[in-house]
């Protein structure tokens, strides 16, 4: 066994020393406090690695270099297995706060030291670690895009702060409330370590305010404009998505009065708008035509008639020619007064009812539209 070691003490001493004579004279300046035991167990070449480690490790130590100090001390202690380097070991955890270890080192350093100064300074110090590593640790909280509230383990209560936020918050799990105007809230569960800080950083998505607008009119091939911006054509098959709030919806189509109307657009809900459209001006069919044409000829007749009568008047009764002038005047009027009824009631046919023509009409007219999935939404 220890033959072993003393290939690899000699192994890491060629790499680690440029002679031997030097480090012979470097060792000579420092003093190297070993117990009985290990000092009888190490040969003089062990002694010297053990010296330059020593040294190598104070400097890493004086010029911040904790990690490098480290490796040099349990270099060491592997070496020498003096309890001494676990306090020097101890010292550079407390620096780099790594809590944990420190208490660890110092107590099994405490449980072979004898008693003296150095004793009570490193139970002191373990002392401070421990209650260091129940008190606090450092949450490191940031947001992409920055500026959303923190709360932490209760919604309830005040915000922290914005991000980018840090805190000092005792070891455990908390959970942490992210709110930014405009994006999805998020919530997450993190586990602080006793050990090392933690940096939290959460990607916020934007917040959907979008719902939809169904537009549902009598009337084909009609524009339909919302805040004066043209959308499509009627009939609208499908509901579009629409920013929430209040918005102007208008149709317009050649020969109806325009349709207008003021909405509010909830967030993932269908808003509907029913746009009946009525014409501008009398549609010219087939009724109005003939209806016009009937109450032409019957003021044409009724006026014949009249003729016939005043005629009728200058003749005897019981002549042929006032027989024949009083059948024109009685069949005059009733064509004429036929023809009147007739036309006259065509012309108000066609005036009172729907002008909206068969192939004017939308055939979708009033027929159910769902809502559709929130999450067929673009972000």
């Amino acid at each position: 066994m220890n033959q072993t070691r003393h290939i690899w003490v000699l192994l890491v001493l060629f790499c680690a020393c440029p002679s031997r004579n030097h480090a012979q004279t470097s060792g000579a300046s420092e003093g190297v406090y070993l117990t009985p035991q290990a000092s009888d167990d190490l040969t003089e070449m062990e002694q010297e690695l053990i010296k330059r480690l020593r040294k190598e490790g104070r400097r890493h130590y004086a010029n911040g270099a904790y990690k490098q100090a480290v490796k040099k001390f349990e270099e060491a202690y592997k070496i020498s297995g003096d309890d001494t380097f676990l306090y020097d070991l101890a010292l550079t955890f407390h620096v780099l706060r790594d809590w944990d270890r420190c208490v660890g080192l110092l107590g099994r350093y405490i449980e072979t030291a004898p008693a003296g100064p150095k004793k009570d300074r490193a139970f002191n110090t373990m002392q401070s670690c421990k209650a260091r590593r129940e008190i606090s640790q450092t949450l490191r909280i940031d947001t992409r895009p920055r500026g959303a509230r923190v709360y932490l383990n209760n919604r309830k209560t005040a915000s922290k702060g914005q991000t980018p936020l840090v805190l000092k918050v005792k070891p455990g799990v908390k959970r942490i409330w992210l709110i930014l105007d405009g994006h999805e809230p998020v919530i997450r569960d993190v586990d602080v370590s006793r050990t090392a800080p933690m940096h939290l950083t959460v990607d916020l998505k934007r917040r959907l305010e979008k719902g939809w607008l169904f537009v549902d009119s009598d009337v084909r091939d009609a524009q339909i404009y919302l805040d004066g911006q043209p959308l499509q054509l009627t009939p609208q098959l499908n509901p579009l998505a629409v920013a929430a709030g209040r918005h102007q919806v208008q149709l317009r189509r050649q020969g109806f009065d325009p349709f207008q109307a003021f909405i509010n657009i909830e967030r993932f809900q269908l808003t509907r708008v029913d746009a009946a459209m009525a014409r501008s001006s009398s549609a010219s069919t087939w009724r109005s035509s003939l209806g016009w044409t009937a109450v032409a000829l019957g003021v044409v007749a009724v006026v014949g008639g009249g003729v016939a009568t005043h005629y009728a008047d200058k003749e005897y009764n019981d002549t042929p020619t006032f027989e024949r002038l009083q059948n024109y005047e009685y069949m005059s009027y009733g064509i004429g007064g036929t023809l009147l009824s007739v036309g006259t009631g065509l012309v108000l046919w066609d005036t009172f009812r729907n002008h909206i023509l068969a192939e004017e009409r939308n055939p979708l007219y009033g027929q159910p539209m769902e809502t559709p999935d929130p999450d067929q939404l673009d972000r």
